[in-house]
């Protein structure tokens, strides 16, 4: 059971980390008020206009709330890295229509597409290698780092739970009271969504929240406490449109050429912080809360990869985290 006490802190400490990394990397990246002001938010407001409301739905959206709830909260033990940082191999799966679908939305398919009851922890609990790797299609030619991993944490975050005496995965969101702040002290105590930014783990907040909304619920309470989530995409949309600008000639030379950067090194970090920092600056210029900017700033990325508007590549890193 979940304890009566204040979790607001965890959110503000990402922040307040975020700002002090940024200004100790400032021989690494600078953000360009400027160009947030006049590049970055005409191009959001831009986006905005254009992109399509209620056309696509997520895998899952027609099954049981449970169980909905339940593929997007172990999806999310396991949404990492999907570009192999050795080989450049992204991962595919491979759909009944011999569709190709990449990166995390071909895992969350195979995911939702098995046989796995994702509402039953036990169900989820007894899904063996095996069976992984064909849900997951994965093989020689199509692998996914840390392929087998992925599998251990999401039978491991299953016997968590149970072990905590849930039987089904609704009774997660039933102890956290139906609050973002009360499920973020449950996930990250399990310790399958280590990372200070807690990226995983906001993320299967604002997924969860979007599950109940779409079924009519109110979202989450809380939801306006968690931050832009620091991943890959965001800082690469900030360093495409101007708003950060790449101070460091090596960084910069390992972005372009699309070289590994260290996991946990002083530029990851950097690169991951400005999506705190700058997105915090749109959400209170845009007067929405970080998590629905969040969700804004994903969906341009996508639209600017559409539209070839990502000159300067992504970082790639080999990690668990986000």
């Amino acid at each position: 059971m979940v304890e009566n006490k204040d979790y607001s802190h965890s959110f503000e400490s990402i922040r307040a980390m975020s700002t002090e990394i940024l200004e100790a990397s400032e021989d690494l990246v600078e953000m360009d008020l400027s160009a947030i002001d006049g590049i970055l938010l005409p191009r959001v407001y831009s986006y905005l206009t254009t992109r399509s409301e209620g056309v696509w739905l997520p895998e899952g959206y027609r099954w049981p709330l449970q169980t909905e709830f339940g593929l997007n909260l172990f999806f999310n033990v396991v949404n990492f890295c999907y570009q192999d940082p050795t080989t450049g191999h992204e991962y595919v799966y491979l759909d009944n229509e011999s569709r190709k679908i990449k990166r995390s939305t071909g895992l969350l398919a195979a995911m939702a597409r098995s046989e796995v009851d994702w509402a039953s922890l036990s169900s989820i609990r007894d899904i063996s290698v095996p069976t992984w790797r064909k849900m997951t299609q994965i093989s020689d030619s199509n692998s996914m780092f840390l392929a087998d991993e992925r599998r251990d944490k999401v039978v491991g975050f299953a016997n968590r739970l149970l072990s905590l005496g849930y039987g089904g995965t609704l009774d997660l969101l039933i102890d956290s009271e139906y609050s973002a702040s009360k499920m973020i002290l449950i996930l990250n105590e399990s310790g399958y969504f280590d990372d200070k930014f807690m990226k995983r783990s906001q993320l299967a907040c604002r997924m969860t929240s979007e599950v109940l909304v779409r079924r009519g619920h109110e979202p989450l309470s809380d939801l306006d406490k968690l931050t832009v989530m620091a991943d890959y995409r965001i800082p690469q949309v900030f360093y495409n449109l101007a708003a950060v600008n790449i101070v460091d000639q090596e960084l910069a030379d390992k972005l372009e050429n699309g070289q590994p950067i260290l996991s946990n090194s002083r530029e990851e970090k950097a690169l991951r912080s400005t999506a705190v920092v700058v997105g915090k600056m749109v959400a209170n210029k845009m007067g929405v809360s970080e998590a629905e900017v969040d969700n804004i700033l994903w969906g341009l990325s996508q639209d600017m990869v559409k539209k070839g508007e990502m000159v300067i590549p992504h970082m790639i890193v080999a990690t668990d985290a986000y």
